[in-house]
């Protein structure tokens, strides 16, 4: 199989279903911050996750609502790089989310709770629409990030 032949989205998809954790980059009157966030995505390749409205990266979201993100699925030293490097828009979504919340607890292993229960009380779902994706697959393109239609 050539490059030409190597579905990109495809591949943004393995990452996203090898992984659970993005580190999350945004920007306050205070400068740059990094959170790591439990993540869900869905076909579309948006990413959403679950946070408290009051920390530090929540309120930057709410005041600019532009980020960035990292997602790395390598996790042993001389594996191949395999991640995403994304930027995008964020928004905090209000109302229940049966899907990303069925996702987040299928991803951890758990079951859902009863629907009586709100395991999220006081917290918001997020979601990353991203303008830019890039791919970083170094073993079929070495250094290279590749661009994800």
């Amino acid at each position: 199989m050539g490059f030409m032949d190597i579905d990109l989205r495809a591949r943004a998809k393995e990452v996203l279903a090898q992984t659970h954790v993005m580190t999350l980059a945004v920007h306050d009157e205070a400068g740059v911050w990094a959170a790591d966030v439990i993540f869900v995505y869905d076909d579309e390749l948006r990413l959403y996750w679950i946070s408290d409205p009051d920390t530090r990266h929540s309120r930057a979201i709410e005041a600019d609502g532009e980020a960035a993100a990292t997602i790395t699925a390598s996790t042993k030293s001389k594996e191949p790089d395999f991640g995403l490097q994304l930027a995008g828009k964020v928004q905090r979504l209000s109302g229940p989310r049966p899907e990303p919340m069925a996702k987040h607890f299928g991803k951890r292993g758990r079951s859902l709770p009863e629907e009586s229960e709100n395991p999220f009380e006081g917290l918001a779902w997020y979601e990353f629409e991203s303008h830019t994706i890039h791919l970083i697959d170094e073993a079929n393109f070495g250094f290279g990030a590749q661009n994800v239609p």
